[in-house]
Protein backbone atom coordinates (compact mmCIF):
# COMPACT_ATOMS: atom_id res chain seq x y z
CA UNK A 1 0.00 0.00 0.00
CA UNK A 2 1.36 3.15 -0.65
CA UNK A 3 0.42 7.21 -0.89
CA UNK A 4 -0.40 9.00 -4.14
CA UNK A 5 -1.73 12.46 -4.82
CA UNK A 6 -4.51 12.81 -7.36
CA UNK A 7 -3.17 14.79 -9.59
CA UNK A 8 -0.31 11.94 -10.05
CA UNK A 9 -3.50 8.94 -10.73
CA UNK A 10 -6.49 11.13 -11.85
CA UNK A 11 -7.96 8.05 -13.28
CA UNK A 12 -9.03 7.36 -9.99
CA UNK A 13 -11.59 10.61 -9.69
CA UNK A 14 -14.22 8.42 -10.70
CA UNK A 15 -13.83 6.39 -8.36
CA UNK A 16 -13.66 8.76 -5.51
CA UNK A 17 -16.67 10.48 -6.87
CA UNK A 18 -18.77 7.66 -6.42
CA UNK A 19 -17.78 7.27 -2.98
CA UNK A 20 -18.62 10.99 -1.96
CA UNK A 21 -21.84 10.70 -3.72
CA UNK A 22 -23.12 7.60 -2.31
CA UNK A 23 -21.93 8.65 1.15
CA UNK A 24 -22.90 12.40 0.98
CA UNK A 25 -24.81 13.62 -2.33
CA UNK A 26 -28.01 12.89 -0.55
CA UNK A 27 -27.41 16.24 1.66
CA UNK A 28 -27.61 18.55 -1.32
CA UNK A 29 -30.88 17.93 -3.99
CA UNK A 30 -28.51 19.49 -6.62
CA UNK A 31 -25.53 17.16 -6.47
CA UNK A 32 -25.37 14.86 -9.17
CA UNK A 33 -22.58 12.25 -9.37
CA UNK A 34 -21.43 14.41 -12.31
CA UNK A 35 -21.19 17.36 -10.48
CA UNK A 36 -19.40 15.80 -7.91
CA UNK A 37 -16.85 14.13 -10.23
CA UNK A 38 -17.02 17.23 -12.29
CA UNK A 39 -15.46 19.16 -8.27
CA UNK A 40 -13.11 16.60 -8.14
CA UNK A 41 -11.04 18.39 -11.27
CA UNK A 42 -10.18 21.14 -8.36
CA UNK A 43 -8.31 18.82 -6.50
CA UNK A 44 -5.73 17.82 -9.46
CA UNK A 45 -2.96 19.66 -7.66
CA UNK A 46 0.34 18.41 -5.59
CA UNK A 47 1.73 20.93 -3.84
CA UNK A 48 -1.31 23.77 -3.71
CA UNK A 49 -4.93 23.50 -1.75
CA UNK A 50 -7.04 21.80 -2.58
CA UNK A 51 -5.29 18.50 -3.56
CA UNK A 52 -6.12 15.00 -2.50
CA UNK A 53 -4.56 12.32 -1.06
CA UNK A 54 -4.83 8.56 -1.54
CA UNK A 55 -3.88 5.45 0.25
CA UNK A 56 -3.55 3.04 -2.71
CA UNK A 57 -3.38 -0.45 -3.03
CA UNK A 58 -1.41 -1.00 -6.74
CA UNK A 59 -3.15 2.07 -8.44
CA UNK A 60 -6.80 1.47 -6.73
CA UNK A 61 -7.59 3.85 -3.98
CA UNK A 62 -8.58 2.49 -0.66
CA UNK A 63 -8.84 5.37 0.99
CA UNK A 64 -9.26 9.31 0.49
CA UNK A 65 -8.85 12.65 2.55
CA UNK A 66 -9.01 16.37 1.59
CA UNK A 67 -7.02 18.98 2.27
CA UNK A 68 -8.92 22.54 0.99
CA UNK A 69 -9.89 26.12 2.42
CA UNK A 70 -12.64 26.60 4.03
CA UNK A 71 -15.62 23.73 4.73
CA UNK A 72 -17.26 25.92 6.48
CA UNK A 73 -18.56 29.55 6.01
CA UNK A 74 -18.95 30.41 9.35
CA UNK A 75 -14.87 30.27 9.68
CA UNK A 76 -12.46 32.67 7.38
CA UNK A 77 -12.08 31.91 3.57
CA UNK A 78 -8.44 31.16 4.30
CA UNK A 79 -8.72 28.43 6.68
CA UNK A 80 -7.65 25.38 6.48
CA UNK A 81 -9.41 21.90 6.13
CA UNK A 82 -9.07 17.85 6.51
CA UNK A 83 -12.30 17.07 4.81
CA UNK A 84 -13.64 14.23 2.46
CA UNK A 85 -12.27 11.66 4.63
CA UNK A 86 -13.40 8.15 3.44
CA UNK A 87 -12.55 4.25 3.33
CA UNK A 88 -13.28 1.74 0.59
CA UNK A 89 -16.32 -0.46 2.29
CA UNK A 90 -14.46 -3.76 2.56
CA UNK A 91 -10.58 -1.91 3.75
CA UNK A 92 -12.54 -0.45 7.09
CA UNK A 93 -11.80 -1.73 10.28
CA UNK A 94 -7.90 -1.79 8.94
CA UNK A 95 -6.91 1.22 10.73
CA UNK A 96 -6.95 3.01 7.27
CA UNK A 97 -8.69 6.08 8.60
CA UNK A 98 -5.84 6.84 10.93
CA UNK A 99 -3.63 6.43 8.59
CA UNK A 100 -4.94 8.74 5.76
CA UNK A 101 -5.02 11.19 8.36
CA UNK A 102 -2.32 11.31 9.60
CA UNK A 103 -0.91 11.42 5.87
CA UNK A 104 -2.80 14.58 5.84
CA UNK A 105 -1.56 16.12 8.03
CA UNK A 106 2.14 15.52 7.45
CA UNK A 107 1.57 16.71 3.78
CA UNK A 108 -0.21 20.20 5.90
CA UNK A 109 3.07 20.55 7.93
CA UNK A 110 4.93 20.42 4.20
CA UNK A 111 2.67 23.16 3.10
CA UNK A 112 3.71 25.29 6.04
CA UNK A 113 -0.16 24.90 7.37
CA UNK A 114 -0.01 25.29 11.78
CA UNK A 115 -3.83 24.76 12.31
CA UNK A 116 -6.50 22.22 10.87
CA UNK A 117 -10.59 22.06 11.20
CA UNK A 118 -12.58 19.80 10.14
CA UNK A 119 -16.33 19.33 10.76
CA UNK A 120 -17.60 14.92 10.93
CA UNK A 121 -20.76 13.57 12.41
CA UNK A 122 -20.91 11.97 16.21
CA UNK A 123 -19.89 8.26 15.24
CA UNK A 124 -16.78 9.75 14.18
CA UNK A 125 -15.27 11.90 16.55
CA UNK A 126 -13.39 9.31 18.95
CA UNK A 127 -11.14 8.69 15.52
CA UNK A 128 -10.36 12.30 15.62
CA UNK A 129 -10.04 12.68 19.56
CA UNK A 130 -7.22 9.66 19.80
CA UNK A 131 -5.20 11.64 16.73
CA UNK A 132 -5.20 14.61 19.09
CA UNK A 133 -8.10 17.04 17.57
CA UNK A 134 -10.32 18.88 19.78
CA UNK A 135 -13.70 19.27 19.60
CA UNK A 136 -14.57 23.33 19.36
CA UNK A 137 -18.26 23.77 18.04
CA UNK A 138 -21.39 21.42 17.35
CA UNK A 139 -23.74 22.66 14.22
CA UNK A 140 -26.72 21.12 12.16
CA UNK A 141 -25.83 20.26 9.14
CA UNK A 142 -28.98 19.40 6.83
CA UNK A 143 -30.42 17.95 9.77
CA UNK A 144 -27.23 16.25 11.13
CA UNK A 145 -25.76 17.38 14.22
CA UNK A 146 -21.95 17.94 13.36
CA UNK A 147 -19.09 18.82 15.48
CA UNK A 148 -16.11 21.11 14.38
CA UNK A 149 -12.87 19.93 15.31
CA UNK A 150 -9.57 21.87 15.32
CA UNK A 151 -5.31 20.30 15.38
CA UNK A 152 -2.58 22.65 16.18
CA UNK A 153 0.11 21.15 14.18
Amino acid sequence: MHCQILADNPNATSTIASWYYHQWGHLSADRTLETVQSSLSDYLNRDTLPLILMLCRDDEPVAVAQLRFQENPDYPKDSHWLGGVFVKQSERGKRLGNKIIQLAIEKARTMNITTLYLQTESHNIKLYRQQGWQQIDTQDNHGITISIMVNQL
